[in-house]
């Protein structure tokens, strides 16, 4: 796994392929391990309540945080192969822009719950 972030040397297709298979098997199995479990999905129905952990910061929400590093690391991946298949690298960072959006919408989000979460313990 040395070379995955080292762009001065090739990730060839069958190792792109390799890791892409270990994210989706381990993001299967805590997926699976929260609905056994816990009954709720890592998935939210809603994007936006995704990031919104306004109850106690348990195993389930480290969970979520997981399958989020795991959503982040699949771009990493993404952006990787397209240096290799040629791609500039000033171009392949074009394509972790969505990581912009998701990273900053997170963090409103999760400020969001933590506010949400002392109004209430305010008004009671």
């Amino acid at each position: 796994m040395e070379n995955i972030f080292d762009l001065n040397k090739g990730l060839s297709r069958r190792k792109y392929w390799y890791y892409q298979c270990i994210l989706f098997v381990f993001g299967l199995g805590i997926e699976t391990f929260s609905m056994f479990v816990y009954k709720k999905s890592l998935i939210e129905n809603n994007y936006l309540k995704y990031f919104v952990i306004n109850g106690p910061f348990d195993f389930y929400n480290f969970l979520r945080i997981v399958f989020f590093i795991m959503i982040i690391i699949g771009f990493l991946f993404q952006a990787r192969r397209f240096v290799d298949i040629g791609w500039s690298k000033f171009v392949a960072l074009l394509s972790l822009l969505p990581l912009v959006g998701i990273i900053t919408t997170g963090i409103c989000l999760f400020k969001k719950g933590k506010d949400n979460k002392t109004d209430s313990s305010q008004v009671s």
